[in-house]
């Protein structure tokens, strides 16, 4: 149980960490000095968890665009992008063929048209 673990912990520190006030409990001075840390441990056990268990984000993409936007929207963004994500080798293909759209070897296609 976790009053067995605090009772332990408590122990090992040679401190009280909790008391009881009526029927709650409250951290004591030494209780509220290790609370940063243990906090910042806690927020770092569920990061490494959260990297762990997301799926993984590498591969090739290949993006087809029209070089107007290309230029102007995509290229300003490639860091950001790189940066999270720095496993996807990205490929820019400034393009104006309609038939990118059924191109095998695109992923993604940004192109504008009457349809």
């Amino acid at each position: 149980a976790v009053s067995h673990q605090i009772k332990a912990l408590e122990q090992s520190l040679g401190v009280k960490l909790f008391e009881r006030v009526g029927q709650r409990v409250k951290l004591t001075p030494h209780g509220a000095e290790l609370l940063p840390a243990v906090s910042t441990a806690f927020d770092g056990i569920a990061a490494a968890t959260q990297r762990l268990t997301r799926p993984a984000s590498s591969g090739a993409l290949s993006v087809s665009c029209v070089p107007a936007l290309l230029l102007l929207w995509m290229t300003p963004r490639l860091g950001s992008f790189t940066a999270q994500y720095p496993d996807i080798q990205l490929t820019l293909i400034p393009s104006n063929d309609p038939r990118d759209i059924r191109a095998p070897h695109i992923d993604v296609c940004v192109h504008y048209g009457d349809g």
